[in-house]
């Protein structure tokens, strides 16, 4: 624990390089997000095998969680692929989705946080919501 922080997050980028090897030997869990395409599927197994080539060098399991982000929720192929999720991952897929709109993509290019940028908006609950869930699920 570092101060008074009971969490520190990693925010890496879908990729095997380096700063994600070290934040998997940092991590004990994993946040994979997905969106609502079959792309998103192929970086999901991508990462799920990242870690699996980790697992023999770790003293630890990493527990993972999939979450749906900036998803289009009443797209048929966002229905397909949280269908697909549910399928596979019963366990580890979150409840909360975190839908697209302007407000994310927006928060970026002002360098702010959506808590910052728009913090009444759906998507700052969104977010609060994904937060104590994965809370819940830690203490759970």
């Amino acid at each position: 624990m570092i101060d008074d922080q009971a969490f520190v997050l990693f925010d890496c980028p879908p990729s095997s390089g380096l700063l994600v090897a070290n934040a998997i030997f940092a991590a004990d869990e994993a946040l994979i997000p997905v969106s609502g395409d079959h792309m998103s599927l192929n970086g999901l197994a991508k990462m799920l095998v990242t870690i699996k080539k980790f697992e023999p060098y770790l003293e630890k399991s990493i527990r993972q969680w999939v979450g749906l982000n900036r998803s289009f929720p009443r797209r048929r192929l966002a229905k397909e692929v949280e269908g697909k999720l549910r399928k596979h991952f019963p366990e580890q897929l979150l409840n909360t989705q975190i839908r697209e709109a302007a407000v994310i993509a927006e928060c970026p290019g002002i360098g702010r946080t959506i808590f910052e940028y728009k913090p009444s908006s759906q998507s700052a609950k969104e977010f609060q919501d994904l937060a104590s869930e994965l809370l819940e699920r830690y203490e759970g």
